[in-house]
């Protein structure tokens, strides 16, 4: 599989957060990973499940460093009752050392679905654009269009990824932070607006202490959130909207003028520094002069 990541730590409703959140580039397919640093023990076999039953994954990883063979079985049998519909991997990992060269990790595949090769191949010969698919990438392109009309000037333009199947669509913000717009059609159905960051705490604690001038420049409740223990990337702030179905295209203007402003004003915040953040949301005056 060739994997994208779309969460780190992701929150799993209000409780709890999945290792990983990924998406199979060539298939389109949810995929769960659960990480163990130790021996697998039940609680992450259940963390695995619960996690990817919340998301409606197509597909479970388990990685951990020690496999006990009643875990095994348990993968196996989630497979067999799964009957192709869903897929479940055990995976063991250990580092190895060449020399000098650094510390390297290598998996090694415990558990896997039956016949899993030919079943992908069979998958990636026959891919097409579902409906699905295509509504999303007509719905992207009308925002991306939006955005490109109600832009800053050519030189602070937000950097795009191109509109794609798939619900989910990303702005670029320099080379360590993007806003990535979501449609979830699981829950709810609804919108959803958040940051990421790679590896600035400062950053982070600039957006927690302006909080409430933030609020009130994307015009929504935010939370803000670190995404333990990987340090590498922080949540700056999440805004949702609930009651949006996307295949409801008489509507897709209402959600493109909800979703579009608060992505620019996201993207606008993520491309601060700490210092700017905290003296241009760091006071009322400030942030109503500071526009959406």
């Amino acid at each position: 599989m060739d994997l994208e990541a779309e969460g780190i730590e992701a929150p799993i409703g209000d409780m709890y957060w999945a290792d990983i959140v990924a998406r199979d580039k060539a298939t389109g397919k949810t995929v769960v990973i659960e990480n163990q640093y130790n021996n697998t023990d039940h609680s992450h076999l259940g963390q695995m499940i619960t996690y990817g039953a919340d998301l409606d994954a197509d597909i479970g990883v388990w990685i951990s460093y020690g496999i006990k063979e009643p875990h095994a079985k348990a993968v196996k049998w989630l497979n067999d009752m799964a009957a192709g519909r869903k897929a479940f991997f055990l995976l063991e990992v250990e580092l190895i050392k060449i020399g000098n060269s650094p510390y390297a990790p290598v998996f090694t595949t415990i558990v896997e679905p039956a016949n899993w090769k030919q079943t992908i191949k069979k998958e990636k010969a026959s891919i097409s654009k579902s409906d699905q698919d295509l509504l999303y990438e007509e719905f992207w392109k009308s925002l991306s269009d939006w955005v490109d009309m109600n832009s800053p000037a050519s030189g602070e333009r937000a950097k795009k990824r191109p509109p794609r199947q798939g619900n989910y669509y990303r702005l670029y913000a320099g080379s360590d932070g993007w806003v990535s717009l979501r449609v979830n059609a699981n829950k709810g159905p609804n919108l959803k607006v958040e940051t990421i960051k790679h590896k600035d705490t400062a950053w982070l604690e600039a957006i927690e202490s302006c909080k409430d001038g933030i609020e009130r420049a994307v015009d929504a409740k935010i939370e803000t959130f670190k995404t333990e223990p990987d340090p590498d990337f922080l949540v700056g702030f999440t805004v949702e909207k609930g009651d949006c179905p996307i295949a409801d295209r008489d509507r897709w203007s209402s959600y493109i003028e909800w979703l579009a402003p608060r992505a620019l004003s996201a993207w606008r915040i993520l491309s601060l520094s700490a210092t700017e953040i905290k003296k241009m949301y760091g006071n009322s005056e400030s942030v109503a002069n500071s526009g959406k």
